[in-house]
């Protein structure tokens, strides 16, 4: 019920206890969880399957201080797919935007300047990402901006980095769109970089990453841990 009104769409849960006394004092052998159709703050997150790897103990209520939560860390096996329309719909988030590197410009004499796709369309083809927009600064009117159809080939590097290899682009308002994707390429990569995401309660790595026709699959490892005490996170936030 939970994560079905934070995240929406559809949302499975299967539970397997030890035993009845295990499950009062919360001890779960193991935990999977389906979602399919669900978003965070307005960008899609395709069907995700994941299960814990190992079990699971909760405090139910809060006891002697300590509010409900996890007891210990939970690793969660995660694998999802994501299709074209969610990759057309994430770029269209101010989340997922605010986060691209490429768009992200910090021009002499005047700042950093905020550029954003206009209506992205995406197309999953043989390992490729084609993205075909119109790039404008942020705020700006559709017909101020550059027409341009972006290609290439994502891919892992290690286990926290996504990577664009082979990039390419077309646009009639580039003159050499060579060096352009080029400059962009160096612009761009990493794509996403999870080690940056992590946080005192959760990281996220990757172990696959298959860009397929209409689909890109994943999987990976989700690691929960108890949320700390405000005063020990202001602690660490301070060094």
């Amino acid at each position: 019920m939970v994560l079905r009104h934070e995240l929406g769409g559809k949302v499975g849960v299967k539970v397997k206890t030890f035993s009845l006394t295990d499950l009062v004092a919360g001890k779960i052998k193991k935990v999977e969880l389906r979602l399919s159709g669900s978003a965070y703050r307005g960008v899609p997150l395709g069907s995700l399957r994941l299960a814990t790897a190992n079990p699971v103990w909760v405090r139910y209520r809060r006891q002697q201080g300590q509010r409900p939560g996890l007891r210990m860390p939970v690793l969660l096996a995660t694998a999802g797919t994501v299709r074209e329309t969610d990759i057309s719909s994430a770029l269209k988030s101010p989340l997922v935007a605010s986060n691209l590197r490429m768009v992200k410009l910090d021009l002499p004499g005047l700042g950093e300047q905020q550029l954003q796709f206009v209506d992205p369309q995406v197309d999953l083809e043989g390992g490729l990402v084609r993205i075909r927009s119109t790039l404008v600064t942020a705020g700006a009117q559709p017909d101020s901006g550059v027409s341009i159809l972006i290609a290439g080939k994502p891919q892992l590097e290690g286990d926290s980095r996504i990577v664009v290899s082979d990039l390419q682009t077309q646009s009639p308002d580039i003159i050499d769109p060579d060096k352009f994707a080029a400059f962009a390429q160096d612009l761009l990569n990493p794509l996403i970089d999870f080690s940056k995401l992590d946080r005192l309660d959760h990281a996220f790595r990757l172990q696959t990453l298959k860009v397929g026709d209409e689909a890109v699959e994943f999987s990976g490892n989700l690691l929960v841990a108890p949320k700390v005490a405000r005063v020990a996170q202001q602690v660490v936030n301070k060094r």
